[in-house]
C-alpha cells in the first residue's frame, strides 16, 4: 500500500506503529530542542501538517500558538 494513501496511515500505520506500540508520542519533546528559536517568531501562528495524534500541536498551544492541525488520516 502507499504510504501517501489515506487506507494506508488508517490502518496499516494505525494498527502498526500507534495501536500496538508502547510508546508514548505526546512524550516525543523534539520541538523543545528548537523552542528558543521557534518562541522568536512574530506572528505566533503555525500549520501543522501530518499532525498525527497532535502532540505537536499540544506542545504550541501550550506556548500560547494559534494552531491549524490536519491529517489525512481519519483516525489520527
Amino acid at each position: 500500500m502507499l504510504e501517501n494513501s489515506k487506507d494506508y496511515w488508517n490502518n496499516e500505520y494505525w494498527e502498526d506503529n500507534i495501536k500496538n506500540n508502547k510508546t508514548d508520542f505526546m512524550k516525543d519533546n523534539w520541538m523543545e530542542k528548537y523552542s528558543e528559536k521557534i518562541m522568536e517568531a512574530e506572528s505566533k501562528k503555525a500549520i501543522d501538517l501530518g499532525c498525527g495524534i497532535g502532540q505537536d500541536t499540544k506542545w504550541l498551544l501550550h506556548k500560547e500558538f494559534d494552531v491549524i492541525s490536519c491529517d489525512i488520516s481519519d483516525t489520527a
